[in-house]
């Protein structure tokens, strides 16, 4: 009774992935309907994307834009406790009325480029966003907010142009949820930014205008304390403005698989225009990951050694097919509900093969498909080797040869080379013995 419900569910559920009205690159339906607008997750381990929702559409970062000053900053400084900052009066006059988010450091406080960046990264400092790129623009911010520009290029952001180092809303700001995914991957990169960014608090020391004091990531899903909290996740940065709605950039590692899932454009009011009392993207993160890490497993597609389909082969003795089996074996995720059969293989092979073969050769490629859906592809090789039968390749190469188009066009200029000839040894004949009768007739 159990399989026979586990099949019904089966069929049902690749019936509604066909045919419903799935956002497009989702993979697998989720059980429920995220409000957020924009959304990329990848699992890292095979770098297959489980859902997306408009992630090429353009949006507002907000301070997910932290991540690429954070990104520059460890990339451009050696030592971040040894390094020494001055916050410089320009900022604190450059964000007056801006109603930024803070980490707490004043003007003519001295700090390490390691304060700065856990105050940039957990309370979404501007001040700190404001100093980094000043500092490393050498008292010219635009310079920095141009390389911010550049690296994204680098990381193929095709669709993501900075105004600001720190978020704040600007029309010429902006990105896509897939550039932040391409953002995140790279960031995860640096063991010093992982640190940071996965950290709930930080103590900052005494400094020249403060006591010893703590600051606390608003990533709530890092909270042990918040309903939001999540144990699995690890960063990566909030964001919010007006414009923006709530984001948040993250990464979550359990029972050995990894995901980064990016959530942009969370609704801040909803459709009363009343205000919600929850952080629906960090919400939203949550269940994503919750359904992700329970529902979704790697399972067994093929194996290396399975014989997958064969394909005619020319020249061979006393064989016309060759077998072909993936390259090697392949795994992919699907959820825990559904067997590895209902993945559809399709095949794209060589028109045709000819021997010589040699094990292991490719022969084309299968890509597996869940609905309508590609989720993974491995190349197809020849199981064995094959070698040539030059009798047959000899005959057959001579029985192709007579049938082309260049031997027919050679035949034909022969045929008519040699009837022309005919024609001119017969009349040049009948010449010769014209002349040879009126010759006996002289005489």
């Amino acid at each position: 009774m159990k399989k026979l419900a586990i099949s019904v569910f089966t069929i049902i559920f690749l019936f509604i992935l066909i045919f419903s009205g799935i956002p497009t690159g989702a993979v697998y339906p989720v059980p429920f309907e995220p409000k957020s607008q924009y959304i990329y997750m990848v699992n890292m381990d095979t770098g297959m994307v489980v859902y997306e929702k408009n992630s090429n559409e353009k949006c507002y970062p907000a301070s997910t834009t932290k991540i690429m000053t954070a990104l520059l900053a460890v990339e451009s400084c050696q030592d971040l406790k040894e390094t020494h900052v001055t916050i410089p009066a320009k900022v604190a006059k450059m964000l007056e009325g801006t109603d930024s988010s803070l980490a707490g450091y004043v003007t003519d406080e001295q700090v390490t480029m390691l304060d700065l960046l856990y105050g940039l990264m957990l309370p979404s400092g501007n001040e700190c966003a404001m100093t980094i790129a000043d500092y490393f623009g050498k008292g010219n911010i635009d310079d920095f907010v141009e390389r911010m520009n550049e690296r994204a290029a680098e990381l193929g952001m095709k669709n993501t142009h900075y105004a600001n180092p720190d978020g704040l809303h600007d029309d010429d700001h902006y990105t896509t949820a897939y550039d932040m995914f391409l953002l995140a991957k790279e960031i995860t990169k640096h063991p010093e930014l992982a640190e940071i960014y996965g950290s709930y608090k930080y103590t900052v020391f005494a400094t020249n205008k403060h006591n010893q004091r703590t600051i606390y990531n608003t990533n709530y899903l890092m909270d042990r304390n918040s309903t939001y909290y999540y144990s699995a996740v690890k960063g990566i940065k909030t964001g919010r403005t007006n414009q923006s709605g709530n984001c948040l950039v993250s990464t979550a590692t359990k029972n050995g698989y990894t995901y980064i899932a990016v959530v942009m454009g969370a609704p801040l009011k909803d459709d009363k225009g009343k205000a919600y009392k929850q952080n629906l993207c960090q919400l939203e993160t949550k269940s994503f990951y919750e359904w992700a890490f329970k529902d979704l497993q790697f399972k067994a597609i093929v194996s290396d050694n399975q014989i997958m389909t064969q394909k005619p082969l020319e020249n061979a003795w006393n064989k016309d097919h060759i077998s072909l089996v993936p390259e090697e074996s392949y795994q992919t995720l699907i959820p825990v509900t559904v067997d590895a059969g209902t993945v559809i293989p399709e095949y794209h092979l060589k028109e045709s093969v000819s021997a010589p073969v040699r094990k292991g050769e490719v022969m084309g490629e299968v890509v597996f498909k869940y609905g309508t859906q590609e989720i993974g592809r491995v190349n197809l090789v020849a199981m064995e080797s094959v070698d040539r039968n030059f009798f047959i390749y000899a005959s057959g190469g001579i029985g192709k040869f007579l049938k082309s188009k260049i031997f027919l066009i050679s035949l034909g200029v022969v045929v008519i080379l040699v009837t022309l000839y005919i024609v001119y040894a017969y009349r040049h004949n009948r010449k010769l013995q014209r002349i040879k009768n009126r010759r006996k007739s002289y005489r």
